[in-house]
């Protein structure tokens, strides 16, 4: 059997939780925010922005990256030439070595961007090899610092791992697991928020068939030997491996995310507890001390402003309605072999490999082996 198809059998479905599906009634309106931001409400102790937070990951990728070209033989520098079209660009990997041998250490961020902005150096056109950016994330992989060597395949890419620390902690427990990668020969590729941002997925791995379980074996160990970092629960609508570390499918439309291919979880819930309300607007539920129905409770608490059939109070009422739970999880569960999403919802259907029979996929059945993630 293989890791994911272990990992299908063993991890439960995070709708079969009534209070994740509470947690979606409470969020009806929420949009996406809601299935990110669950558990990181802690404000920082230190501002992410500050070019410092990312000083010690950025130095730690530039000497891998410098002592990498520095060993590379004329022919590797040269295949990296035509590989990357590098003249078009400005770059001569050979230029660059030689460039590279005289440079005197980079101890700060402050030094690495002071280089890496000189447009007299051949360093101008590679700082995405070290720092490579892209909106709100700073990513991490294994093939740009090990000159394509020993890396995983963006498009190979069907299995994504998350793990929420503390924000101050994220590039430290982002490097720690890049050092273990390394010490067992094995490629990464991740990505951490680029500026502070109260997320529950503050540290993403996306991974493959080939290298997911050493990636969840890694991420066990660095969280077991990190005693110095805080840990909280990952994203709501992920599969739990264990209590802090999240699976997710990734989705096969390229730009989509995990969790954008579920928000419609949200507007499902919305309607239907928008419906539970016009057919209980009169049932009664306790209310700041009173024993009002469910339309006063709407009219003491919703302002005419906020756009919003039912009020966040009146959320908070009916979530824990054991009737309209039932309703949403129902509601939910139906529609996911349309949105390619298997019965258990953490995972899509095109990354088990399922074979499609009378009206519903369905996979061979294997001992499960050795797998113990």
């Amino acid at each position: 059997m293989k890791p994911i198809e272990y990992l299908y059998e063993t991890i439960k479905d995070p709708l079969d939780d009534n209070a994740i599906i509470s947690y979606l009634i409470k969020e009806s309106y929420s949009e996406y925010r809601g299935l990110t931001h669950k558990v990181r409400k802690i404000k920082p102790k230190i501002d992410s922005s500050d070019p410092g937070y990312f000083s010690n990951l950025i130095i730690f990728q530039y000497n891998l990256w410098k002592n990498n070209i520095l060993k590379a033989s004329s022919e590797e520098l040269e295949e990296l030439n035509i590989k990357y079209h590098a003249s078009d660009f400005g770059i001569d990997f050979l230029k660059l070595r030689e460039e590279l041998r005289i440079l005197p250490q980079i101890t700060n961020y402050s030094e690495f961007r002071k280089l890496f902005n000189n447009k007299d150096s051949q360093l101008y056109y590679c700082s995405g090899f070290v720092e490579r950016c892209e909106n709100t994330w700073l990513y991490c992989i294994s093939g740009n610092i090990n000159l394509d060597k020993n890396n995983i395949n963006s498009n190979d890419i069907t299995h994504r791992l998350y793990v929420s620390t503390d924000i101050e902690k994220a590039v430290l427990f982002v490097q720690r697991f890049m050092e273990k990668c390394i010490e067992h020969n094995i490629p990464y590729y991740l990505k951490t928020p680029r500026f502070y941002e109260s997320r529950d997925d503050n540290v993403i791995v996306y991974t493959n068939d080939e290298w997911l379980e050493q990636h969840i074996l890694i991420l066990k160990e660095v969280i077991e030997n990190s005693k110095d970092i805080t840990f909280f629960e990952p994203p709501v609508l992920t599969g739990k491996i264990n209590s802090f570390i999240g699976y997710g499918s990734e989705p096969i439309i390229k730009g989509m995310s995990f969790n954008k291919k579920r928000k419609y979880f949200l507007e499902i819930t919305k309607s239907e507890s928008e419906n539970y309300f016009d057919k209980n607007k009169d049932k009664k539920y306790l209310f700041d001390g009173n024993l009002i129905s469910l339309q006063e409770i709407n009219e003491k608490t919703n302002s005419k402003f906020s756009g919003r059939k039912i009020s966040q109070e009146t959320l908070e009422v009916i979530s824990e309605d054991e009737g309209l739970v039932k309703m949403v999880r129902e509601k939910i569960k139906s529609s996911l072999f349309a949105n390619g999403i298997c019965k258990k919802s953490c995972f899509d259907i095109a990354c088990l490999n399922y074979n499609y029979e009378d009206g519903e996929y369905k996979k061979e059945q294997k001992d499960v082996g050795k797998y113990n993630l």
